[in-house]
């Protein structure tokens, strides 16, 4: 059994100490499944490699118990929350460029909802 299958069954079993531990210990493949992922579907966010790793743990943490029984299963809940992720960081951006449409950026614009928009020269 490899050290990640036990950390996996540590951190089922409720083990908070390994749930750290299990992230770092599969933090290179991670990684690797990140680039993977914004290569495949993230084109259109400003997401990179290293914060897609770690909104996903921060995910992860916020979801509660991981009830994973191996391996394959852990990178497959991780890729699945990693492509979540990048939909929602589509969806933001998609969001706020139509926001930025919305108002003219020649003149200061008074509407609510453009408040908070910052117009760069270049948008889109």
């Amino acid at each position: 059994m490899s050290s990640l299958t036990q950390l996996i069954q540590q951190v089922g079993a409720g083990d908070a100490s390994a749930r750290d531990e299990l992230f770092s210990a599969a933090y290179g493949e991670l990684r690797k499944l990140a680039r993977s992922r914004l290569r495949d579907g993230g084109r259109n966010t400003y997401l990179e490699t290293t914060a897609l790793v770690h909104e996903s743990y921060l995910r992860f943490l916020n979801s509660g118990q991981l009830r994973i029984e191996d391996r394959r299963a852990f990178f497959a809940y991780a890729s699945k929350v990693m492509c979540s992720v990048i939909v929602d960081a589509v969806r933001e951006r998609q969001a706020q460029q139509a926001r930025v449409r919305s108002c003219n950026p020649t003149s200061p614009c008074r509407r609510s909802r453009c408040q908070g928009v910052v117009v760069s020269p270049r948008t889109g």
